[in-house]
């Protein structure tokens, strides 16, 4: 039995995927930015505010503070860092956001890279803060994989009503 529930045109199919592409995307940048407070959460806290940072950073800045700076030259790398980093990742998803695919990618890439250090930078150290980061990375993941299924979408969409008198979703995903 056909639903007779009315089937979106294409501009409401196109704009929908559109916007969430647009919502899932913007994660990217999220990524940066909250990798950046985390290390400011740690670096008055304690490593505990690492949970939400990237993984690089958490490998730096392991690194760093085997140097044995003082705990002032030690606290500024440690930042540093990470507002390079987390700036790098917030232009990414910046323009991701923007509907520039070559950003959403290479930023998923690198991001998805990111997740893998997790296993290496925590190694068999089981804590709360390595559950979280994975927790952090794995939600980011899902909401740039959905970006890149939602990029293709909108491409399909397109394809699909491409001149199309009457458009319908049923046609743009072929289940006519």
């Amino acid at each position: 039995m056909k639903s007779n529930k009315p089937q979106p045109t294409y501009a409401e199919a196109h704009n929908k995927a559109v916007r969430l592409y647009r919502k899932t995307a913007i994660f990217l940048m999220w990524a940066g930015i909250i990798s950046i407070l985390a290390t400011v959460i740690a670096l008055f806290k304690s490593e505990a505010g690492y949970g939400m940072s990237l993984a690089i950073n958490i490998f730096l800045n392991r690194l760093i503070h085997a140097l044995g700076l003082s705990n002032l030259a030690t606290s500024l790398f440690i930042f540093a860092l990470s507002v390079v980093t987390g700036a790098l990742f917030a232009v990414l998803g910046f323009f991701a956001q923007q509907g520039k695919k070559i950003f959403l990618f290479i930023g998923a890439a690198l991001y998805l890279a990111d997740f893998a250090a997790v296993f290496l930078v925590y190694g068999a150290n089981w804590g709360t803060t390595y559950a979280f980061t994975i927790a952090t990375h794995l939600v980011i993941l899902v909401a740039l994989a959905i970006a890149i299924y939602e990029y293709f979408n909108v491409i399909a969409i397109e394809k699909r009503f491409h001149g199309a008198a009457t458009p319908n979703l049923d046609e743009a995903n072929g289940t006519e």
